[in-house]
């Protein structure tokens, strides 16, 4: 009985252990800054330079990419999707 209990408790230490320092290991994930509801207003209006600007200063984005069919995700980054007039249809993160 005591060798038994004396095998779990290491494993367990052991398996505590393992997970820790993996755990430290993972890259720390930053804050999100892009708030697309700040922006949500301008939703309709025609994509001019000056809408564009307006719209990443306040949303707060690190980057921004307008009908981009990029897949790497980065929450810091804000979306715009238009129309073929170039009037805006959806803004969003991601």
């Amino acid at each position: 009985m005591k060798n038994f209990l004396t095998t779990g408790l290491l494993a367990g230490l052991f398996l505590a252990v393992t997970l820790t320092s993996a755990h430290a290991n993972e890259p720390e994930q930053s804050a999100q800054r892009c708030d697309a509801r700040r922006v949500t207003y301008l939703i309709g209006e025609y994509l001019s330079r000056s809408v564009r600007d307006e719209a990443f200063r306040e949303s707060r984005a690190t980057s921004i990419k307008v009908n981009s069919r990029d897949l790497d995700p980065d929450n810091n980054r804000l979306q715009i999707r238009t129309d073929i007039n170039l009037d805006i249809i959806a803004i969003y993160c991601g």
